[in-house]
């Protein structure tokens, strides 16, 4: 399973990287950002079959963002927050014998691209200048690696690795200035996160051994822009 996840995360960083050097080949200037993020994690597992809005908990993020041009940019982001799932007012008969619940802190560092799907924020004296939009929907996608607890009753932590995808929009307020939200979710390659797994939890049933955690990330950004400055060019005769 290690082999597994090494493999498929090495498959990921080689196209990021790949990614990258194409675009940064096509790139004149490149612009970037610093921001912070506010909203809230959420899970879905065992203890929680569907996604449910009352589960959210806390979170944040410090980002930096490179922009490659107004199309592509990549992420780097460190995260924290909490996530937690219960059954204890489920109707489902397996749920309602199992009576799980569980509360669990985690960490994220994470490099994700960003794919703007109209041309955002041009500079003033390139060519896209004039079909540059204050405002774009972005999809996103990466690599993050994760900390938290593997064993709920002992705090064991664990460290792992999930895949983020999803969905957001930035918005340009002025010239340094951005606002921007997003959903991401993260598959993971672990049934840890909640506690329940090929073991049992409270002495009752065990978890589905044939199926991972996944946890969610919804908030809101602010970023400030840095804009490289065009040295020109000296000419000696």
């Amino acid at each position: 399973m290690n082999r597994k996840k090494n493999r498929i995360a090495g498959r990921i960083l080689s196209a990021i990287f790949l990614f990258i050097g194409v675009s940064v080949a096509n790139v004149n200037a490149q612009v970037h950002e610093i921001g912070l993020g506010a909203g809230g994690f959420n899970y879905t597992g065992e203890l929680a079959r569907k996604f449910n809005p009352l589960f959210y908990r806390p979170g944040a993020e410090i980002f930096y963002r490179l922009n490659f041009s107004p199309v592509v940019a990549l992420r780097g982001a460190f995260s924290f927050g909490g996530i937690y799932g219960s059954e204890l007012k489920s109707k489902d008969p397996v749920a309602n014998y199992r009576q799980g619940e569980f509360k669990n802190n985690l960490t994220e560092v994470s490099a994700i691209l960003e794919y703007n799907f109209f041309n955002f924020r041009a500079p003033k004296d390139s060519r896209k200048a004039q079909s540059s939009s204050r405002i774009t929907p972005y999809f996103t996608g990466g690599i993050a690696f994760f900390n938290t607890q593997q064993d709920l009753g002992t705090g064991n932590s664990f460290f792992n690795v999930a895949i983020p995808i999803g969905l957001g929009f930035k918005f340009q307020l002025s010239e340094h200035w951005n606002l921007g939200g997003e959903f991401v979710a993260r598959k993971t390659f672990t049934d840890y996160l909640d506690g329940v797994r090929e073991g049992t939890i409270n002495y009752r049933r065990t978890g589905d051994i044939l199926k991972t955690d996944w946890y969610y990330y919804t908030g809101l950004t602010v970023s400030y822009t840095f804009y490289s400055v065009k040295c020109p060019a000296i000419y000696h005769k």
